[in-house]
């Protein structure tokens, strides 16, 4: 099935930034579920899963949020948003 794994990357200033990766899974997530992404050094937490019908398209996806990743600040936020484009993800 089509799942779209999505992560915060957040500051202490304020700002969020999203990170999203579509995969394919042939299994169905969980929350409390570990995930691993060659983006990370470690494993990750799913803190939840929802299934988004997208009408306009006609299709059935899972969304996929695992828990947020926080910087020090902005410089740091934006090393982790190229991070994440480096591993294939959109922000």
């Amino acid at each position: 099935m089509k799942a779209v794994m999505e992560v915060a990357i957040t500051k202490p200033q304020g700002g969020i930034r999203f990170a999203r990766k579509e995969v394919d899974l042939p299994f169905a997530p969980y929350k409390g579920m570990m995930v691993w992404c060659v983006a990370w050094k470690d494993s990750r937490e799913v803190k939840g899963v929802a299934l988004q019908f997208d009408l306009d398209y006609r299709e059935l996806f899972l969304i996929i949020s695992i828990e947020s990743e926080s910087s020090r600040n902005a410089e740091e936020q934006d090393q982790l948003v190229e991070q994440y484009k480096g591993h294939g993800w959109t922000v």
